[in-house]
């Protein structure tokens, strides 16, 4: 869990870049705390190896309750 700005942060998931070569589909259940009004998502790359790498993209996301 991390706290940024009085926001508490916890990871839903970790993905190793190799699994990732190719466009893949993924889903995930949303723990109950995370399922209220207000709740925030975000993806984040905590470690890069700098400019012109580890470039990736999110389409399509669709959150079901």
């Amino acid at each position: 869990m991390l706290v940024t700005e009085g926001i508490e942060w916890k990871t839903l998931a970790v993905h190793n870049p190799v699994e990732f070569l190719r466009p893949t589909r993924v889903s995930y259940d949303l723990p109950r705390d995370a399922r209220a009004v207000g709740v925030q998502l975000r993806w984040c790359q905590p470690e890069h190896r700098g400019a012109g790498h580890d470039q990736w993209a999110i389409d399509y996301v669709e959150i079901v309750m």
